[in-house]
């Protein structure tokens, strides 16, 4: 996660770690303070981003790994976002993997800077949808409309 992102009431990967038990968080951009992440031994670490050479994430692709996946999602501006696999070298040697479109967004505090684009948490439970069924990614989109009306709720003093 980018260090601007940490205390925003609109970050939706501070609802990923606490509703998924094995998540971790890596913060980077802070100054003075070194990235600190590892990848798992044992595990096949994925990058979750949409740059153009990265590969389609879907259960073809999955079924072709012979390790469990490590899920690495970027979370940040779409502009920092995009910087993390290039700038740190540890992310830079982990393959980028993409969903496939179109989606349509349920994610509501922000805006989006395309049509196409979902929110981190969406894009997580996009890609447990395919790793993990159905039943992951449909409780995580119903974790993240609870977010979405309590903190518009939160917002709007006339809600009250």
């Amino acid at each position: 996660m980018h260090c601007k992102e940490l205390g925003l009431t609109s970050n939706t990967s501070s609802l990923a770690l606490k509703s998924l038990e094995s998540s971790e968080l890596a913060l980077r951009g802070k100054n003075g303070v070194e990235f600190d992440f590892s990848i798992k031994e044992g595990y096949q670490p994925l990058f979750l981003y949409p740059s153009d050479d990265a590969q389609e994430l879907n259960e073809e692709f999955v079924s072709s790994l012979d390790k469990p996946v490590q899920l690495v999602v970027p979370d940040a501006t779409w502009r920092q976002a995009r910087k993390f696999h290039k700038r740190e070298k540890v992310l830079s040697s982990i393959p980028a993997v993409k969903l496939k479109g179109p989606f349509e967004s349920i994610y509501t505090l922000r805006k989006a800077p395309d049509e196409n684009s979902v929110c981190t948490l969406e894009a997580i439970a996009y890609a447990f949808g395919i790793l993990e069924g159905e039943e992951s990614k449909n409780k995580l989109l119903a974790l993240l409309k609870v977010m979405n009306e309590r903190v518009e709720i939160s917002r709007n003093p006339s809600l009250w």
